[in-house]
């Protein structure tokens, strides 16, 4: 009995073991989307003017969404924000920054594929040659030549093809972990995930890979957190308007920094290591 009890653990059991923490700790972590989902658009080009457009807040499930919110805010206050913060105060900036343009550019050809769905196969085409580019030059996308030579970055996914296609004005739903979205993008998003970049590895390295992207898209939604909870309004309100608004400009290719609100305006002074 004593022999039996020394003996090694099988390897199998460690790595089922394994495989099931790093599920856990990726699922944690994608709380991290509630504030990831409130990105900045780039830049309009120069001379762009924006209609003016109010944007309907459709918001039924507004019961069952304040309690999502107030579990997802408490996940991300003890796993998920803590995580991003010590990844960005160890991390220097300027592998903080390879690291979200190569993620960045791994997707632009599921956003080339979107423009094509559009009927927009100009813009599929600077899409991947923006990916190309970044690619080869840019060393698998660590550096990003393609700003530099005048191809702009614009992402593009399924919720924003379904809106194209008709699915316009969508009921405000937040989802577990993932934070705020809309029926329409709950099933965009689990339409892309089955075809992201991060289906064509392995386990556990996808989990590894995934995990980080999650941590890069929490670290840099820091800055935009200070904005929109520099005040004292509804916490609830705040991110599903700036939700809404954001994938209002995104879907109508609203870009012009005039007319963005405040908290989804880049502003690089508050991109600051803490």
């Amino acid at each position: 009995m004593g022999q039996a009890a020394l003996q090694p653990t099988n390897p199998s059991h460690t790595g089922t073991l394994m495989t099931l923490l790093c599920r856990l700790i990726v699922i944690l972590l994608f709380s991290s989307m509630a504030w990831a989902q409130v990105p900045v658009a780039p830049p309009p080009p120069e001379g762009y003017q924006a209609p003016v457009r109010d944007v309907e807040v459709n918001d039924p499930w507004q019961g069952y969404n304040r309690g999502m919110h107030r579990f997802n805010r408490s996940v991300d206050k003890n796993f998920a924000k803590p995580i991003a913060k010590g990844y960005k105060k160890i991390t220097p900036k300027p592998i903080r920054t390879g690291i979200s343009n190569v993620f960045v550019n791994l997707f632009q050809p599921l956003s080339a594929v979107h423009f094509l769905l559009q009927g927009r196969p100009g813009a599929a085409g600077a899409a991947l040659g923006r990916f190309a580019l970044n690619a080869t030059l840019g060393l698998g996308g660590l550096f990003d030549p393609a700003t530099d030579a005048g191809i702009p970055l614009r992402r593009e996914d399924l919720g924003q093809t379904f809106a194209v296609w008709g699915w316009d004005n969508s009921r405000y739903f937040e989802l577990p972990f993932l934070g705020p979205s809309t029926l329409r993008d709950t099933f965009g998003f689990a339409g892309d995930f089955q075809v992201s970049p991060f289906g064509y590895l392995h386990k556990p390295e996808r989990y590894y890979v995934f995990g980080l992207y999650l941590i890069d898209l929490r670290a840099g939604a820091l800055a935009g957190e200070k904005l929109v909870r520099g005040g004292d309004g509804d916490d609830y309100v705040l991110i599903r308007d700036a939700y809404l608004q954001n994938r209002d400009f995104q879907i109508h290719d609203r870009t012009a920094r005039d007319e963005l609100p405040d908290y989804l305006q880049d502003d690089d002074s508050l991109d600051e290591d803490e």
